[in-house]
């Protein structure tokens, strides 16, 4: 593999270097092994006692948070150093994945919600965006709206309500996850829910 110079002071040079210089990062082919330095790496990521190794760049451009660690005056930036306690290895190497060039796409068996929360906690819209993209291409049901209303993913709650509401109310409201559902998308759902019938048997409420 071709070595690469970052020139960390342009952050948003890293993307046109990696696409620009002979290193292609094609994620389908070889997926990036944070486990070792790669490409100039500066930085590394401490989870369940292991070191992944990441570049500043990547983690000051995606995240808010991730960046008034590493540019404040924090021990991160001192140490380029970034503990991620109470956090598993698989999801923040999935979340580092998504987060870097040339992105994997989501599968079926995605486990969605672990990546939902890091996005969360860590302010990284792009992430949370690429998510609710993927969850709106999947059946929606109630546990969807619930992790929907949860994240404020607001594409995804209303194609939900929509879902919902053309079935039977009273099978919603004996979903387990039913009364984890907010007042204001359970008026939601009996809206359209009454909207739906009115279409379906063409009635006249006059």
């Amino acid at each position: 593999m071709n070595s690469v110079h970052l020139k960390w002071s342009n952050v948003k040079g890293f993307y046109f270097l990696l696409n620009k210089s002979s290193v292609k990062l094609n994620m389908y082919d070889k997926p990036i092994d944070f486990s070792q330095q790669w490409l100039d790496s500066d930085t590394e990521i401490f989870v369940e006692d292991e070191a992944l190794h990441v570049h500043k760049a990547v983690l000051i451009l995606q995240s808010p948070v991730f960046k008034k660690m590493l540019c404040s005056e924090f021990k991160e930036k001192v140490d380029q150093r970034i503990a991620l306690p109470g956090k598993t290895k698989a999801s923040v190497v999935e979340m580092l994945k998504q987060i870097y060039p040339n992105p994997p796409k989501f599968t079926e068996n995605s486990d969605i919600e672990p990546l939902l929360k890091l996005a969360r906690e860590y302010q990284i819209d792009i992430l949370m965006k690429k998510i609710e993209k993927e969850l709106l291409r999947r059946p929606t049901n109630i546990d969807t709206l619930v992790l929907a209303q949860e994240f404020s993913l607001d594409k995804l709650a209303e194609k939900c309500i929509s879902t919902i509401s053309r079935n039977s109310f009273n099978t919603a409201k004996h979903h387990p996850k039913y009364k984890l559902l907010s007042s204001d998308n359970i008026v939601k759902i009996s809206e359209a829910h009454i909207n739906f019938l009115y279409t379906k048997f063409q009635i006249n409420w006059s």
